[in-house]
């Protein structure tokens, strides 16, 4: 169990941005539970004091192993930070689905984020908060079709997923705010060097240190401001200005929900 201490989760910890907000909050003096898909990747961040914890949440069975784990870790968490991704991928990506069926951006980008949320919405309590990694880089939602079976390309799937993500978060910002549990999104950048902007093929442009800057910035705040997108050098917008139909974010979030494992 954890002691008096503040307690992060983070995912996709291995590099990046990820690997970049659990150094930052471990000198703080953080606790930090870290996300990696294998122990292997995973051994840098525990020799500098992280708990690891691994899993492939592309598989809702991983997905909810990662639950238990974490439940055996701590009994609270003060901030969830959702940063694991699936990026473009290669530009030869050709669409796949997990062994659950699901689309896989889809379910990493969105149902992990959702499904941790849900899992450890007791862990999460007053004045917490959930940080989902985001992007600007979207597109409209086909409610008909969340898996892309009709008209899949990986700009489209990354887009979507991205757009589902921003929705998810307006959802729950009003779903805790009773709990005061400040839930916002955030851009740390556009196409930071990272293993997933570097392996589209597409050239880096964004800072990969104002990037974790702008997201410890976030996780660490004092502020209960929900249902904001930060922009990384950029002033924040209410992710209700961008999706305002509250009805239809409801109706899209009970869609996603149908695919809890």
């Amino acid at each position: 169990m954890t002691g008096s201490g503040r307690v992060a989760l983070v995912t996709g910890a291995a590099g990046g941005v990820g690997s970049g907000v659990c150094r930052a909050l471990l000198d703080r003096g953080w606790t930090v539970i870290a996300h990696v898909r294998s122990a292997e990747q995973g051994r840098s961040l525990a020799d500098g004091g992280a708990r690891t914890v691994a899993a492939n949440l592309e598989s809702r069975r991983e997905l909810s192993d990662l639950i238990a784990q974490v439940w055996s870790e701590t009994d609270r968490i003060d901030v969830l930070v959702n940063n694991a991704a699936l990026g473009y991928g290669p530009p030869d990506a050709v669409r796949k689905v997990t062994e659950d069926g699901i689309e896989s951006r889809l379910a990493v980008n969105v149902l992990a984020p959702l499904f941790l949320m849900k899992g450890l919405v007791k862990m999460i309590g007053h004045g917490g908060r959930v940080v989902n990694l985001a992007s600007t880089n979207q597109q409209l939602v086909d409610a008909n079709d969340l898996q892309l079976c009709n008209a899949w390309s990986r700009e489209n799937a990354y887009r979507q997923s991205k757009a589902l993500s921003l929705i998810v978060t307006e959802v729950f910002s009003r779903r805790w705010a009773s709990r005061s549990v400040a839930v916002n999104a955030i851009h740390p950048g556009t196409r930071l060097p990272t293993k997933m902007v570097l392996e589209s093929g597409a050239e880096p442009l964004g800072s990969l240190a104002l990037g974790i800057e702008t997201c410890v910035k976030e996780v660490t705040s004092e502020l209960h401001n929900s249902g904001v997108l930060v922009n990384a050098g950029e002033q924040p917008a209410r992710i209700a200005e961008l999706y305002p139909d509250e009805t239809t974010n409801e109706a899209l979030v009970a869609r996603l929900e149908e695919f809890a494992p």
